[in-house]
């Protein structure tokens, strides 16, 4: 008797699953470079910042005389600074956020298709002990018919 191919019902789910899976690891990645990208740009306003009150020290232990029009323009440049660093900061922050949120998406995708692939497996299994049952039953027939037909010894 011709065996059954074995077809797993939510094949098409599987393949989507996996589909959605490799777009989400993708948003995962562009997310992941945004965040480094993020930290390099946090650490350069850190450091213009940090960079320009060393210079501003040192010209007052220096004792080199700053006009108040210069000192002026220097402080509201610091606090201009100051700020640019906060909203990188805040940006950095949104964006791990979503960084995380889309490597709890793939987990989520990830366990989905895990799943489906062992759900899969299990009909995979009982479908070969049923066609095994099949073909058993086929080979008894086969064997009752052949005693049955045989004539008997006396």
């Amino acid at each position: 008797m011709a065996q059954k191919p074995f077809r797993y019902s939510l094949e098409a789910l599987l393949r989507k699953r996996q589909f959605d899976w490799k777009a989400v690891k993708l948003e995962e990645t562009t997310a992941e470079r945004a965040v480094s990208h993020g930290a390099v740009r946090v650490e350069e306003a850190r450091g213009t910042i940090e960079q320009a009150e060393e210079l501003l020290r040192e010209a007052r232990r220096d004792g080199t005389p700053i006009d108040a029009t210069r000192q002026e323009l220097l402080l509201n440049y610091l606090g201009q600074q100051r700020l640019e660093l906060q909203e990188r900061q805040q940006r950095l922050q949104r964006s791990r956020d979503v960084h995380t949120q889309i490597q709890s998406n793939l987990d989520g995708i990830g366990r989905g298709i895990k799943s489906l692939e062992k759900h899969r497996a299990g009909r995979q299994a009982e479908h070969a002990l049923t066609q095994y049952g099949i073909e058993q039953r086929g080979v008894d027939e086969l064997w009752l018919l052949r005693v049955g037909a045989k004539p008997e010894k006396k």
